[in-house]
């Protein structure tokens, strides 16, 4: 048989997280900028190491082990293409994802400052009647 117990209300020992964030659209529109300047960059480091694919014979020269070290470069350098595709399109996902953040930020101002704007007027003019 179980029984259940009062705790006396104390609840958790483990204080509250609280935040004092505050929100800017514009510095988040330019992170947004900064991560497509990275994807940018990002992107022209991946075609620089692209036009190295199938180059190796020329670096690797030709001696007992040169083709498979040549093999064993390729399967490298396209294991690192493919690290960088993925690593570009993750870039693109989260300028997509923090533009509609900045987004969402400006409506939400904006629908502030319009009930604001509301709510004086509708302030004013009952103050006005009395």
């Amino acid at each position: 048989m179980m029984t259940m117990q009062h705790d006396g209300g104390g609840g958790s020992s483990v204080p509250p997280v609280t935040s004092n964030v505050t929100v800017d659209p514009g510095e988040i529109r330019a992170f947004a900028r900064f991560l497509q300047d990275m994807e940018t960059e990002l992107s022209t480091t991946r075609d620089s190491l692209a036009d190295n694919v199938g180059e190796a014979e020329r670096t690797f020269g030709k001696y007992d082990g040169a083709e498979t070290a040549v093999r064993k470069h390729d399967t490298t350098l396209q294991a690192e293409l493919d690290a960088l595709d993925a690593l570009i399109t993750r870039f693109s996902e989260l300028t997509e994802g923090t533009i509609q953040v900045s987004r969402k930020y400006t409506d939400l101002e904006e629908l502030n400052r319009t009930n604001a704007d509301v709510i004086s007027a509708h302030l004013t003019a009952d103050g006005g009647d009395q």
